[in-house]
């Protein structure tokens, strides 16, 4: 990991965004236990509950519980339902956050939201929370293809932009599937420990550079 008062700044920065920009827990959980209960399943461990944030919502909904295909369908269905009408108003941005992206645009900084949270529900939650114009482009997840993964989920972020259009780009993320993206990708990694992904396994991928706050971020994507 390279210390903070050694590195350059970027001109491309791809940002996932639950656990970076937003604190989205309050309305993840909630949308979860909505869709659960439709199900007639009663879901109140919060460690359970947590551990939807990041990965795509069919892959916890299989993993946690014995569901068909169509109960998938229907929790999917209920979850967008609920956190469209209600849950959106439970996602906050981290103190900085707002501060550091005019900083970046104000250099002419490129930046684009790279999440696994389907393209609808990230645009709707950056337009709610006034974000949206920030960003060149938000590339969301979907169920197959390329973009089911974080690595291709970056691949396709930093696809959007022109050839040429940047040369040193970075992802910065919570989680290790942000590190691990970027490592497969060529880019450099800015690990988030503030979020909602485990610090010990973080650090344990190595990542180009850790986050303890969004000040510390702030300081490495500015060069300081």
């Amino acid at each position: 990991m390279t210390p903070v008062d050694d590195i350059n700044s970027y001109d491309l920065v791809l940002f996932d965004l639950d656990g970076t920009l937003i604190d989205s827990e309050e309305c993840i959980t909630a949308s979860v236990q909505f869709a659960l209960n439709q199900l007639t399943i009663d879901e109140t461990d919060p460690g359970i509950l947590r551990s939807f944030i990041g990965p795509p919502l069919r892959d916890s909904f299989r993993h946690h519980y014995s569901l068909t295909d169509d109960q998938i369908d229907q929790a999917r269905t209920d979850f967008k339902t609920y956190f469209m009408n209600f849950g959106i108003q439970k996602n906050y941005v981290y103190p900085g956050i707002l501060d550091l992206l005019w900083i970046l645009r104000a250099s002419n900084t490129s930046l684009v939201v790279a999440t696994t949270k389907p393209k609808d529900l990230a645009e709707e939650v950056l337009k709610y929370l006034d974000l949206l114009p920030f960003f060149k482009d938000v590339v969301g997840g979907t169920e197959t293809g390329i973009k089911s993964t974080k690595s291709g989920i970056i691949k396709e972020s930093i696809r959007v932009l022109p050839d040429g259009f940047y040369s040193r780009a970075v992802m910065v993320g919570d989680y290790t599937g942000d590190v691990t993206g970027a490592k497969d990708n060529g880019i450099d990694s800015i690990a988030v420990t503030y979020g909602f992904g485990e610090k010990k396994e973080l650090l344990e991928i190595n990542p180009t550079h850790v986050a303890n706050s969004v000040r510390d971020l702030r300081n490495i994507l500015i060069g300081l």
